[in-house]
């Protein structure tokens, strides 16, 4: 029989038609071989009775044998990786699910500030509206205190003032303009950033392992929001303070042209 630690040995057989038993007897015997090697000569004493035939159904045998052996460990070795496998799953399932909580609570988080902000530019929008709709009041008041003091035949250098003063509003429409373009800057800013969310939602179906979301998706998510919130402080704060002072000086012009010309 196949021995195992070693080479595999064969027990070889004789078939003769005359005396089976006597045969097997005086014809056994053991090859010693390597699994790879394919037998060239045998000891005369332990094959003189055997033939060609039976010495390759024997070699046959023993190579079955021998890939017997082979595929038996190459299971154990399956069963092993399978084993193993199984458990790299669980891990990774634990990990994503872990990965996949921290980016929906940024993400909700990252929808309310979005609404916040949406909500805060539509006031700004409201504001500027409300400012232009003043502003075109202030022009029409002025306009017509300066036809009114052309009609009361005021001097030059009143005359010259007021021609400064329509000079001025004149040129507000640029300012308006500078702000719409600074309101629509401010829209795709918003849009780009909107973008820059949706690529990061698509993010979790490309990621391999927690610390690349650690280190790179949530800094970025930080950069980008606070990237907003800043354009947003500083346009807010730039409109509003250009608005009041233009509005202020407006009035204050009004007033005094309105006490020249009544005086």
């Amino acid at each position: 029989m196949p021995l195992l630690g070693g080479s595999l040995s064969v027990i070889s057989v004789s078939h003769s038609s005359t005396s089976q038993f006597q045969s097997l007897s005086s014809t056994s015997t053991i090859l010693n071989q390597p699994y790879s090697s394919t037998p060239t000569h045998y000891h005369t004493t332990s094959f003189c009775g055997v033939s060609l035939q039976e010495k390759r159904e024997l070699q046959e045998l023993n190579e079955r044998f021998r890939d017997s052996i082979f595929n038996a460990a190459e299971a154990d070795g399956t069963k092993v990786l399978e084993h193993e496998l199984k458990v790299l799953k669980n891990n990774w399932g634990k990990e994503t699910e872990n990965i996949q909580k921290i980016y929906t609570e940024k993400l909700e988080s990252l929808r309310l500030q979005l609404k916040a902000s949406k909500t805060e530019t539509s006031d700004l929008v409201a504001k500027y509206y409300d400012y232009d709709r003043k502003f075109a009041d202030l022009e029409r008041e002025t306009c017509f205190c300066y036809f009114f003091s052309v009609e009361r035949g005021f001097d030059a250098s009143f005359s010259k003032d007021a021609s400064v003063k329509t000079s001025e509003l004149l040129k507000k429409p640029i300012l308006c303009e500078r702000l719409q373009d600074e309101l629509r800057l401010l829209y795709q800013v918003w849009e780009r950033n909107k973008k820059e969310w949706a690529i990061l939602a698509d993010i979790d179906s490309a990621v391999r392992n927690g610390e690349f979301w650690i280190t790179y998706v949530y800094v970025r998510v930080c950069n980008i929001q606070e990237e907003y919130e800043k354009l947003i402080s500083g346009y807010k704060e730039e409109n509003e303070s250009c608005l009041h002072l233009q509005l202020k000086e407006f009035m204050i012009n009004i007033s005094r042209n309105t006490t020249n010309v009544l005086t």
